[in-house]
């Protein structure tokens, strides 16, 4: 009995401690919800496929941490995002912007999608043609 006291109480400690290092939301509403805009726009560097917003790795909830602060600071967004895009490259956002370096990444779709119309359009063809000389 006294030791699953002692185990209770532990386990209390514990949720306790870990409580202080949640991060805390901006007490500027307005600056909090600019703050989760920017997070979901930011891509994760631990796992790539999440925001930071979504993302329970460490490294995420600092860079939420970092952009809660510069954003406090009265720091722009552009300059947040510059900062971001210099540190980490283009690769940190979930929808890079239109460059030199990221024209492939936004017209290969594309280009994929018009070889294989082209494609379909010449194997119909072909049948079309050999139906056509059967009769």
């Amino acid at each position: 009995m006294k030791a699953a006291g002692i185990i209770t109480v532990m386990i209390i400690m514990v949720c306790f401690s870990l409580s202080a290092f949640a991060e805390q939301p901006l007490a500027d509403r307005a600056l909090e919800a600019r703050a989760r805009r920017m997070m979901q726009e930011i891509r994760c560097v631990v796992c790539a496929a999440q925001s930071v917003a979504d993302s329970d790795a460490t490294l995420a909830g600092d860079m939420r941490q970092m952009i809660r602060d510069h954003l406090a600071s009265g720091q722009p967004e552009a300059e947040i995002r510059g900062y971001l895009r210099q540190r980490y490259g283009d690769g940190i956002f979930l929808r890079p912007g239109l460059n030199a370096q990221t024209w492939l990444l936004w017209f290969f779709p594309m280009l994929i999608l018009a070889i294989g119309g082209l494609v379909i359009r010449g194997l119909f063809r072909q049948k079309t043609i050999a139906e056509a000389a059967d009769d």
